[in-house]
């Protein structure tokens, strides 16, 4: 994946107007890719932390990445496993990600891929000017950020002869970005074949998507685009913010059909007063990624059952509002 190139194209659709549901979602998966990819590092060895087996699931990544650790401690009440402070990093390299406390709550013992698998990431953070950063380091820092800090969970349930995975949760927080859940249904996946990256993206076109849902809640990373975008064309946040808002208006005058307009609605709520915005998917059919790349964009809200939604922004709790 061109990660820059994906960002360009991003500014470009931003800047213009045309899709800016699509373009925030782009630049959000694009802050979140790299500590998404951590936490499936993670993952690939986890079975081996819980049979206390990290060090030689370590030693397989030598030469590439290096794997440290404070301690490993079995809570046998609770029956779970932690690993406090764990490091890692490019092999060579002084900075990686650090991250205080791994939790594996539930899992699978028997095989060699875990059927069933819950785990929590707690205190990752990593430094923007970090080599594993490269290609979005300039976007981060023009944002204002020096160190990326957060959360991630992963829960899934997966069944190893029909390929098929239900992701009950994807999660991952990001301080003064947000969070994003993520909860889907995939066939045609072999979590096999995910301990290679070459064999990774050579399955993508082929794994079956049957339905999916993305919450994004807002925390001021919204606002720190409009300024970024303000910046970058030489006026205020408050005009900035007005360009966007004509242009969606502009967006919805020329709609023809009622889920454009109330999917243009929905989003001029969401960049008037960030908060939350939903996208669901439940395919009419099974489709595979590979041909959901083929369709033209305009087809894709039918044929996906598309519903976006921003509900009314909550008000603060009585002890959170300011006197």
């Amino acid at each position: 994946m061109n990660i820059k190139k994906s960002l360009s194209n991003a500014f470009q659709d931003f800047s213009i107007g045309k899709h800016l549901l699509p373009t925030i979602i782009v630049i959000i998966v694009i802050v979140f890719i790299d500590i998404a990819a951590i936490l499936l590092g993670v993952t690939l060895f986890a079975e081996s932390i819980v049979k206390n087996k990290i060090d030689t699931a370590a030693l397989r990544l030598k030469g590439t990445v290096d794997v440290t650790y404070e301690e490993i401690n079995f809570n046998l009440l609770k029956f779970n496993t932690s690993i406090k402070n764990l490091k890692i990093a490019p092999t060579g390299k002084k900075d990686g990600v650090n991250i205080d406390l791994i939790t594996i709550y539930d899992f699978d013992r028997k095989n060699e891929i875990p059927t069933n698998l819950n785990i929590v990431a707690n205190g990752i953070n990593i430094k923007v000017n970090n080599q594993m950063l490269n290609q979005t380091m300039p976007f981060l820092t023009a944002l204002g950020f020096n160190n990326l800090n957060g959360n991630i969970e992963l829960n899934y349930q997966y069944d190893a002869v029909k390929k098929d995975i239900n992701l009950i949760k994807l999660s991952a927080s990001i301080d003064k970005i947000g969070a994003i859940d993520i909860a889907s249904h995939l066939g045609n996946l072999n979590l096999a074949l995910f301990d290679n990256p070459v064999t990774i993206i050579m399955s993508l076109p082929n794994i079956l998507l049957y339905s999916a849902e993305i919450n994004f809640t807002d925390s001021a990373f919204l606002n720190r685009l409009i300024k970024l975008f303000a910046e970058k064309n030489n006026t205020s946040p408050e005009l900035q913010m007005n360009i966007f808002i004509t242009k969606i208006d502009e967006q919805f005058a020329n709609a023809t059909d009622d889920y454009s307009k109330k999917s243009i609605t929905t989003l001029k709520k969401f960049i008037n007063n960030p908060d939350k915005i939903s996208i669901k998917v439940n395919p009419k059919r099974t489709i595979s990624l590979g041909l959901l790349k083929e369709i033209e964009y305009a087809k894709l809200p039918e044929l996906l059952s598309l519903e976006i939604t921003a509900p009314e922004k909550s008000a603060p709790k009585s002890a959170e509002i300011k006197k």
